[in-house]
Order: structure tokens, then sequence, then C-alpha cells
């Protein structure tokens, strides 16, 4: 008898059959299948690389491609609609309307009207910053001219999205959403202003609330600019530039000989 031959570790072949010729036809099958089986993957590949060159991929995954534009959609739809609107008269409704979208689409985005107000409110905060990054990042003496036109460009910023200003104005006091952002907003420009006085000169105890103050008062004196066209702030957007300036420079730089009062203990 002869010994029983194990095949196990072997790598199984096309020949190994009693019957050659079947085992043969085997492997083309085999290999015929495997074939079919890839260029029909490639195929379904390519028939979707051609569907997103040109624009017709199917609804599931174009879904993801619309994303960030129906977001902007929302956006964009509240920003028009507080041209003529009210914050707290605003409806969801009128926004999906607007957009020309669904509610689920809307909650997909955002949680509230309030939410898509703090988004713009949180860009147009990135946007007037920039704007003063030439006063935050100089160096040396704090310089009036600098001043003035930071002051001048935050006003015509804002003075252009009046009606956002107003809305944050609004939402401050009724939401917490849109209370938090300004918030942060304002505490940004007071970090980088006490950072921007730290290169002028050796900071004090009491600067920080210093800083806090001035921040207030230029977010007061925008406000009046805008909001109150009978307050003596509306009247020109260059002379309160000029104000502001002088009033951030002669409490952020005082002239050399003058007491600087220090805080209370």
């Amino acid at each position: 008898m002869q010994a029983h031959r194990s095949n196990r570790g072997r790598r199984p072949t096309c020949s190994t059959s009693v019957d050659g010729t079947h085992a043969q036809a085997g492997c083309r099958f085999v290999f015929y299948f495997v074939e079919t089986h890839v260029m029909s993957q490639l195929d379904r590949v390519y028939k979707v690389i051609n569907q997103a060159n040109s624009g017709t991929l199917p609804q599931r995954l174009g879904q993801r491609r619309l994303a960030a534009p129906s977001r902007q959609a929302i956006i964009d739809a509240v920003r028009e609609l507080l041209t003529i609107r009210r914050l707290d008269d605003l409806t969801v409704q009128e926004i999906v309307d607007r957009a020309q979208m669904s509610r689920p689409t809307f909650y997909s985005h955002f949680d509230t009207k309030y939410s898509v107000v703090a988004a713009l409110i949180a860009d147009m905060g990135r946007t007037i910053y920039e704007r003063w990054n030439p006063f935050f990042e100089g160096e040396g003496p704090i310089e009036k001219d600098t001043l003035r036109h930071v002051s001048l460009e935050t006003l015509r910023g804002w003075r252009e999205h009046a009606t956002l200003f107003s809305a944050t104005i609004e939402g401050w006091h009724s939401n917490q959403e849109i209370h938090d952002t300004w918030n942060e907003i304002n505490e940004s420009f007071r970090l980088a202003l006490t950072a921007r006085l730290a290169k002028a000169r050796p900071l004090e105890p009491g600067d920080d609330m210093l800083t806090a103050a001035l921040i207030s008062l230029c977010e007061r004196c925008v406000y009046l600019a805008i909001a109150a066209p009978d307050s003596p702030l509306a009247r020109s957007d260059e002379d309160l530039a000029d104000v502001m300036a002088m009033m951030l420079t002669n409490c952020l730089r005082l002239p050399d000989g003058d007491a600087r009062p220090t805080p209370s203990t």
C-alpha cells in the first residue's frame, strides 16, 4: 500500500486534476470570470468619473457635493431677508422658501434661524479682524493714523452690513448663541489689543480693564453711528473715525508727563 501523500501547503495548479482537459477548462472559466468581474468594476469607476465631470452624479453622491452650496444658499437667503425682516419676525419657512430647499436640508446645517445669524456674525467678525491686522501686527508706538484707518474700515464694513449689525444687537439680548458669538469676537479683539499694547509699552495692572472698556466703547460708537441716525455719531464716518482714533491713542499711549491713573485696590 502506498503511503498517503498530503497536498497540504502545496500551491494548487491547473494540472493537479486526473483529467487534465477538465482542469484546463476550469481554469479558463475562472480566469474569464475574474477578468469579466474586474472589467465590470472598472467600467463602473469610469462611469462615475465621467458623471462627475459632466455634473450628472447619482443623487446619493451628488448630495455630498451640494452640502456646501446648500449651506451657503441658506446664509445668502438670511442675509437678504434681514434687509426686509426683523430677526424676531423671520421664520425658517421664509428662509427655506427663499433658498429653494426643504426644511430637513435647512436643519441638516443649522439648528435655528439664530444659528445662521451667528454664522454670519462670526464671518463678519473675522473680516473686521483682518482689517485690524495692520494695527495688531505693528511694533513700537501706537500711531493715530493707523487707528484712524482701521476705525474707518470698521465703520464702513459694518455700514455695508447694517441689517446684520442690527440683528446682532437684537439677538444679543434674546439668544444665547448670538450672545456667545458676539462676546467671543469682542474678546478676541480685547486680547489682540492688549497684546499690541504690550509691544508699545510694559503692561500695567488694570490694562485688561482698559482694553475691555475701549472695545466696548468702540462697539457702542459703531452701533449708534449705524442704528441711530439722529445721533451726532452718525453725522460722518470720517469724523467718527477721527474721534475713535483720538480716544484710543490717548488711552493707550499717554503723552509724556501725564499722570497715568492707577486702579484702586
